[in-house]
Order: structure tokens, then C-alpha cells, then sequence
């Protein structure tokens, strides 16, 4: 641990590690919470501690330390619980959750908050082992800054740390990463991506040919329903043609149709809305577009982005039943 003191009436590290420690498998997510510690003397002795630190002393400790040489002391000690795992064939999850903050913290700032807006936050943007939901890394933002450029470095380092045997086999990601400075920086990493695109003007286009086509793939049962096809596109803002696959399925749930109309009367009057029920023989899709530069069989695309949700549950883990 990197602290340093100088006078002989400080506490030890060991003493710092411990009384922290303690306080983390008692839940304990305030400095003012240790003293609910200090009465235990079985637990000190079993870590051959001195003695449980005061809340102040704790304080003044970690305080000492910067977070240039905090994270440079406990990447190396991350990267060892999950290094094991890494030996065989995984997928790396990027996600991002919002973490609502209630005080005077630094990078508070309001931004994308869907639960509580207007309330300031930390946005955390994580780096997962799929489906085993441990933990690559976590970089905390500004609550504004939660989009998928600000995720960017945090991915960028977490693959250069890791060594050619460890690489994944795909980096997977939801919205705002398919831009073409984020894809083609994998490409040239030789890196395996698949993430999902936005609903733009091209990609509604690429849907609109492809409803017509022929050679959708029927889905099995574990699809739930899902067709997919396999083309090639072309954004505004991509310097190349990349692989697209798109699936669809029929909507579900009955659907209505707003469509708006200007009303008589006044100049600038409110307009009118019209709801409209299509008709029976209407068929309404729901739809979705991934690009990837990997050569999984394209049948196995669907399930393999499904899987991504994963990622919601341990964010669940983390923020309500570790807190």
C-alpha cells in the first residue's frame, strides 16, 4: 500500500487495510460507520491487527493517497482475480449505468438520468467478462458525459493490458458505438466487434429493401421469433462497407399510429392528433441492426447480442444488493 508516515504515533498499514476491510464486509458505505466497529476485539486479532482505527484516522489515511497511485497500487491486484479467466474464449461486455448522487461530489454534473432527472450523477462506464459478470474495470465520469466517446479510452486500455492469448474473441456493445472512429480502431487491433446501430435515415433505408427480399432465415424456437438477414452497409459517416446483420420479428402487441395535423383557425394553433388503427392486413416488424467485422455464421448473431443483457443484471447486483 502506498502510505507513507513519518511520525511513530500513526496508525500502521496494516491496521488502515484491516479497519477498511472490515468496514467493506460490514456493508458499511460511510467513514462515520466504523465506529460501529470499534468495540469488536475478536476480529483485529484474527487479521493480527492492533486495533480497529478511528473513523478520522481512516479519513486522513486514504486521503494521503492520489489517484494517480491508488489505481496504479490495485489495477495489477484486479487484474489477477480475473486473469484466469481469460484463457479461454470470452466476450467483452461494455455498459454503461447512471449513478444518481445526492451531495457535493466531484463531477457531479446533470446529464443523461433516467430514473431521477434533473438530479445530478456519475455515469460508469464498465467493462465486463460476459456471463461470468466479473469485472475488467470501471471508469466514473461526469454525469454528462456518458456516451460512448467517453467510454472509449477506458476500452482502449483495458485491451492493451491484456496480452495476445487473453484478447476477446468480441467486444460487444449496445447504441453509439458503430461510429467510425470506434470501429475502425478495432479493425486495425484486428479486433472482433458487434454492436447495435441507432435508427438512423440509412439504416431505415437498408430495412426498407431488405423487408422486400427474399432469403430471411426462420428462427428455431430458442429465436423467439426472430428472422435475420445478412448485407453489406454504407453510413454517412463510414469511410467503408461493413457487415450488417438485421432481424425482425412481428410486433407483439397491437399498435396505434399518431399522426399529427394542423389544425384551422389562428396562425401557429396547436395541432391536432389523429390515432389511427391499421388495418388487420397491416403487418407491423420490430426490427433490429447490428454491424460486426466477425465471422460468426449469422444465424448465431441474434442469440449472441441477446446475451448482452446479461450485463443489466450484474449492474442490478452492483447497485441495489451490494450498494
Amino acid at each position: 500500500m502506498p502510505l507513507n508516515y513519518t511520525s511513530p504515533k500513526v496508525p500502521t498499514k496494516f491496521d488502515v487495510l484491516g479497519t477498511w476491510l472490515l468496514g467493506i464486509l460490514a456493508g458499511q458505505n460511510r467513514y462515520s460507520h466504523i465506529t460501529g466497529l470499534r468495540g469488536d476485539m475478536v476480529s483485529p486479532q484474527i487479521l493480527g491487527m492492533n486495533k480497529i482505527i478511528s473513523e478520522d484516522a481512516m479519513r486522513r489515511a486514504l486521503s494521503r493517497l492520489s489517484a494517480e497511485v491508488s489505481q496504479a497500487w490495485l489495477e495489477p491486484h484486479l487484474k489477477k482475480s480475473t486473469t484466469a479467466a481469460l484463457g479461454t474464449p470470452w466476450i467483452l461486455d461494455i455498459d454503461t449505468t447512471i449513478k444518481p448522487l445526492y451531495g457535493k461530489q466531484s463531477g457531479a454534473e446533470l446529464g443523461y438520468n433516467p430514473h431521477k432527472p434533473g438530479r445530478r450523477s456519475h455515469a460508469l462506464h464498465t467493462y465486463w467478462v460476459a456471463n461470468l459478470r466479473l469485472v475488467l474495470d470501471v471508469v466514473v465520469t461526469a454525469g454528462n458525459e456518458h456516451s460512448a466517446l467517453s467510454a472509449h479510452p477506458g476500452l482502449m486500455q483495458v485491451l492493451g493490458g491484456l496480452e495476445q492469448a487473453q484478447q476477446p474473441c468480441l467486444v460487444r456493445g449496445d447504441f453509439g458505438f458503430g461510429n467510425e472512429p470506434f470501429i475502425r480502431e478495432l479493425e486495425e487491433m484486428g479486433q472482433a466487434y458487434l454492436f447495435k446501430l441507432k435508427r438512423t435515415q440509412g439504416v431505415k433505408s437498408l430495412l426498407n429493401r431488405l423487408l422486400k427480399k427474399e432469403g430471411w432465415i426462420s428462427p428455431g424456437p430458442q429465436d423467439q421469433g426472430w428472422s435475420v438477414i445478412e448485407d453489406k452497409l454504407q453510413l454517412g459517416g463510414w469511410e467503408k462497407e461493413r457487415r450488417v446483420i438485421v432481424l425482425k420479428r412481428p410486433a407483439k402487441e397491437s399498435i396505434a399510429i399518431s399522426v399529427k395535423r394542423q389544425s384551422k383557425g389562428k396562425k401557429g394553433a396547436e395541432p391536432l392528433q389523429d390515432v389511427l388503427f391499421p388495418d388487420e392486413k397491416v403487418q407491423p416488424w420490430e426490427y433490429a441492426v447490428m454491424v460486426t467485422n466477425s465471422d460468426f455464421p449469422v444465424e448465431s448473431i441474434g442469440q449472441l447480442y441477446r446475451d448482452r443483457a446479461d450485463a443489466e443484471n450484474g449492474f442490478d447486483e452492483l447497485k441495489n444488493q451490494w450498494d
